[in-house]
This record gives C-alpha cells, structure tokens and sequence, in this order.
C-alpha cells in the first residue's frame, strides 16, 4: 500500500498521495490552525454578532428560548491525535441532552466552528453536526425562516 505524506510549504500543508498511475496527486489543502478559545467576553460578542446576521423572528425566538450563560468544556479531536480543544457550550437543545457549542479547534479548524452535540460529549463527532455559521446550525435542528 502506498503512503501518504504531508508537504509543508509558507505555513501550509499539502496532503498528497499516489493516484492510480503512481503520481503524486494534491488531495487538500489545509490552512495553518488559530485554535487558541476566545475568552468569555470574545465569545459573547461572537455570539452576540451571529445572533445579529439572523432576521427570521422565528430562529431569533427559538435561539432566545435556548440561550444559556456559555461555559467551557473539552472536546478531542478523534480524526487525529485525540488534541484536546476548549469548547463553549451555549445553548441547550432541549432534547436528548444535546447543546449547541462553538470550537475553533476540530471541524472549526476547517470552518466549521458552531456545533451540536451530546453535553457529555468528549469528542467532537461527526462533520455533519458542525457548521459555518449559527443559522445553518438552527436550519438544521429543524427551525426554518
């Protein structure tokens, strides 16, 4: 089996791996990481910002409803080296023990920093429970414009 390896070039890193023919193929590209947590001022205004891109009364009503005072935990990041990262946990979904947090680290490494999970979660799970941004987040939980 060929290996991959990792290119680093101007604080970039390139994955690349073998293609069919033996060639070096570029599979993605991965911008280097600020995964240092916001404080809690930083966060709130963060929040705060997200909140303000939302004009649908009825996603502002249900983020009203769900809103609780953030506070931190740790997440692992289970597609590499179980990294921890600081997550803010800030709204509980109310169902199935499931919060809404925000990471830089993990998925929002890759641009996805907004996202539900179990409140005992240790890991981050799935992509496709993080997001770009807090309306896609809300969307997906089943509350539309």
């Amino acid at each position: 089996m060929a290996s991959l390896s990792i290119l680093r070039f101007a604080g970039v890193a390139a994955l690349r791996y073998p293609n069919a023919t033996g060639e070096q193929c570029k599979r993605t590209t991965i911008p280097p990481m600020n995964t240092t947590p916001p404080t809690a001022e930083e966060f709130r205004r963060i929040l705060r910002e997200e909140i303000e891109k939302i004009s649908s009364i009825e996603q502002r009503a249900f983020l009203d409803s769900i809103i609780i005072e953030p506070y931190q935990t740790r997440l692992s990041w289970e597609y590499g080296n179980e990294e921890e990262f600081i997550a803010w946990v800030f709204a509980d979904l109310r169902e199935r023990d499931v919060v809404a947090q925000y990471c830089l680290g993990g998925h929002g490494s890759r641009g996805s920093p907004w996202g539900i999970n179990f409140r005992s979660a240790k890991h981050f799970g799935q992509d496709c429970g993080w997001y770009r941004g807090l309306k896609e987040l809300i969307e997906d939980w089943g509350v539309s414009d």
